[in-house]
């Protein structure tokens, strides 16, 4: 099962220290993304909330500083949060775009805001569904309109139907 949810090297150590790392889960009301990120909980509140939606395992790809694992602890046994090296928030390190674990690993990859980061995006959602167990579930969001913002990087804007269609391209 895969759930959409479409919200409008270098020393990588020093860029995640220098970057916003303030609470993504229950942003302020001044924060410039409040919206988008108050529209993001709430759709995640509302996917773990379904009876159905339990899982042993939980891959955060792109983790940065796991605001959502409070959303997921109580519904997974283990959440494994991998990120680009620099990151101290994270259990893994990618390594050459590849998440280091195994074929069919995990119950549920999520992908919060970081498609529009991600330099190849079809090696990224390959390797999202590759650690994903046959019955897994990917919950991916991403930006479709929004200002530039490199976090590193800034590459893409996406559409609901651009992620369906590179998805089924790849057989994912």
């Amino acid at each position: 099962m895969i759930i959409f949810s479409l919200i409008n090297t270098n020393n990588f150590s020093l860029l995640y220290r220098l970057q916003n790392r303030d609470n993504r889960l229950f942003p302020k009301k001044w924060n410039r993304s409040y919206y988008v990120l108050t529209s993001l909980r709430n759709v995640l509140q509302r996917i773990i909330s379904h009876p159905d939606f339990t899982f042993d395992s939980l891959l955060d790809f792109g983790c940065g500083n796991k605001p959502y694992k409070p959303l997921f602890q109580n519904k997974c046994h283990t959440y494994v949060g991998v990120d680009i090296e620099g990151n101290p928030d994270a259990d893994l390190i990618i390594e050459n775009g590849r998440l280091p674990v195994e074929n069919d690993s995990f119950d549920c990859v999520l992908s919060t805001q970081v498609l529009e980061y991600v330099e190849d995006p079809v090696l990224y959602l390959n390797e999202a569904c590759r650690v994903l167990k046959s019955d897994g579930t990917l919950i991916l969001s991403t930006h479709g309109l929004w200002q530039y913002h490199p976090d590193p990087t800034d590459y893409w804007r996406w559409t609901i139907d651009g992620l369906k269609k590179l998805l089924r391209k790849q057989d994912l």
